[in-house]
């Protein structure tokens, strides 16, 4: 009898290619939905997306970004942060093939606070980790902008409504809504 193929790495069905079949099918909804439980989609508090992917490198040369890259992703596992059975909430990371900011590299941003950061070698993107990504605190030092006050984020550990000046847990001004 042949093994079960990986659900973390067997092809969904209804995926795009020659023998795709239909992508929108109850069964490749279906199998995103288990997929999106096995990963803790639904936990994830805070998502980091890293520019460090691009064809043509702009903010940084290609060993830079793979090695931020790289250490992100260790530093996550490390510390239980990545997505599975944490019951904490997890850090989702994401590598992006360009930000659109090709400067002062690698670029990243993290939301739901939308806080952008430049210069993310791995010693600051340690900072990032501890400060922001556990404390809830945005790093300054390699902060370059965040989204405009007042723009309406969710807290997904309380279902509260806040603005993106607030991290969550801070008084503040956002009502909440249910």
């Amino acid at each position: 009898m042949a093994a079960e193929p990986d659900p973390a790495t067997a092809p969904l069905p209804g995926a795009v290619g020659p023998d795709a079949g239909d992508p929108q099918s109850a069964d490749s909804r279906a199998a995103a939905v288990r997929r999106a439980e096995e990963i803790g989609v639904a936990r994830i508090r805070r998502h980091l997306f890293l520019c460090c992917d691009a064809a043509i490198p702009k903010c940084c040369a290609p060993e830079q970004a793979r090695e931020s890259w790289a250490y992100l992703k260790r530093r996550l596992d490390e510390l239980g942060l990545t997505a599975g059975p944490n019951p904490d909430g997890t850090v989702a990371r994401t590598k992006a093939a360009c930000l659109r900011v090709c400067a002062g590299g690698p670029v990243g941003v993290v939301y739901p606070e939308g806080v952008w950061y430049a210069g993310l070698d791995p010693a600051a993107i340690e900072e990032v980790i501890q400060g922001h990504l556990l404390a809830g605190r945005p790093v300054e030092k390699h902060r370059i902008t965040r989204l405009p006050r007042g723009t309406a984020t969710r807290d997904r550990q309380n279902g509260q409504s806040r603005t993106a000046d607030q991290s969550p847990g801070s008084a503040g001004t956002a009502k909440t809504t249910m």
